[in-house]
């Protein structure tokens, strides 16, 4: 992310160092994010970065953030759709193998109409009334694929919009840093 973005969070002491508190949450935007108005649709492309979306869309690499903001991201690598290629590490690193994910007789999830579910044993007892109910059985490797790929639906927020909500967040937090300062003297 950005450090423009971070830029005016305040300092604290950590041990030795003075850092960031990165963790302080501001109620900036929240008329932004209410209105679906403010929002367009987007297709995160294959191996595209968060970076590369806010620099095509915002012409800036400085609102990766208002990205992952108005999307829910945490995690910067797994909330995010993976490459094939990270996918296919991922699928290893988790099942063993992508052979081991991709065998019927390891299947954990169910499908109907389209959706996935995780399902146990504990969830439903009666596997064969999962079947005439019209679930189906989807092996790992599948439900795992379309979790990455739901991830590429993302919205963005309006390109006229982010820079206002920028200079609010940064004003809230010059705001803090004040009153931090204050009380501290």
């Amino acid at each position: 992310m950005s450090n423009k973005y971070f830029k005016n969070f305040p300092l604290v002491k950590y041990g030795q160092h003075d850092v960031r508190n990165i963790m302080l949450k501001v109620a900036a935007g929240k008329r932004l994010f209410e209105n679906f108005d403010n929002f367009y649709p987007y297709t995160v492309k294959e191996g595209e970065t968060l970076t590369e979306v806010s620099f095509n869309y915002y012409g800036s690499v400085d609102y990766v953030w208002v990205i992952a903001l108005s999307n829910n991201i945490i995690d910067p690598v797994y909330d995010w759709p993976l490459s094939l290629q990270d996918f296919e590490n991922f699928i290893i690193q988790k099942y063993g193998s992508i052979e081991e994910a991709l065998r019927p007789s390891k299947a954990n999830y169910y499908s109907s109409s389209g959706y996935s579910y995780y399902m146990t044993k504990t969830t439903y007892e009666n596997i064969d009334e999962v079947d005439r109910i019209g679930w189906s059985p989807i092996d790992n490797y599948t439900y795992e694929f379309i979790k990455n790929e739901e991830k590429r639906k993302i919205r963005l927020i309006d390109n006229s919009i982010v820079v206002d909500l920028g200079n609010e967040i940064e004003k809230l937090l010059r705001k803090v840093n004040r009153l931090n300062q204050e009380t501290t003297e």
